[in-house]
């Protein structure tokens, strides 16, 4: 490998190792709402933008497991708040001040806000083991759901094999976190229908 003057090696001398990443880890973790040869075009830019932090003296001499590690974070953060809407709406939103990290309108109005806290509320709710006898019947929620009701309607969509579970799950026991997660979009689903 030929490394220029400044001592970072240049991007066709690595490009074969590029080359590599777009179809392993392009194909592995695709970038929600872009077909492959855009994936592929955003690697690339990231690949060439990463190299330059490169350092042979401390990582080692094969640039291989750095692109990996610095491709496969940029592909994570292009998917996390797609797919997993774990950040605020406000970061993302045009009326946000990100200098003073502050909302320009207060959230006065703001329905994406509204709805994040609504669905943040709902995701703490169902990590309580006492869901449909608390949180239901607090007066939180503008209309009133029958507890008993709502218990028979995620009984009726769950599986036979996810029923012991589902009871496990209410009175506080662990619980298969795969196993969790399907009754909790499932209990998600009947209260957002609710």
């Amino acid at each position: 490998m030929f490394v220029a003057a400044s001592g970072i090696p240049r991007y066709e001398d690595v490009e074969d190792i590029v080359e590599a990443l777009v179809y392993t880890e392009g194909k592995r973790f695709p970038i929600p709402g872009m077909d492959f040869v855009d994936t592929a075009q955003e690697i690339r830019m990231e690949c060439f933008r990463v190299l330059q932090f490169y350092d042979a003296t401390r990582i080692g001499p094969s640039p291989f497991k750095f692109l990996q590690t610095c491709i496969r974070n940029f592909l994570y953060n292009q998917r996390r708040g797609i797919l997993v809407p774990n950040n605020p709406p406000c970061v993302r939103c045009p009326l946000w001040d990100r200098m003073r990290k502050i909302c320009t309108i207060d959230e006065v109005g703001c329905d994406k806000i509204v709805l994040y806290r609504e669905s943040m509320a709902t995701k703490a709710a169902l990590k309580s083991p006492m869901l449909l006898d608390d949180e239901i019947n607090d007066g939180s929620h503008e209309q009133e759901i029958d507890a008993v009701l709502l218990d028979q309607s995620i009984r009726s969509l769950l599986t036979p094999n996810l029923l012991p579970y589902y009871e496990k799950l209410k009175q506080g026991d662990a619980i298969p976190a795969r196993l969790k997660k399907q009754i909790r979009m499932i209990a998600l689903g009947v209260i957002n229908n609710a």
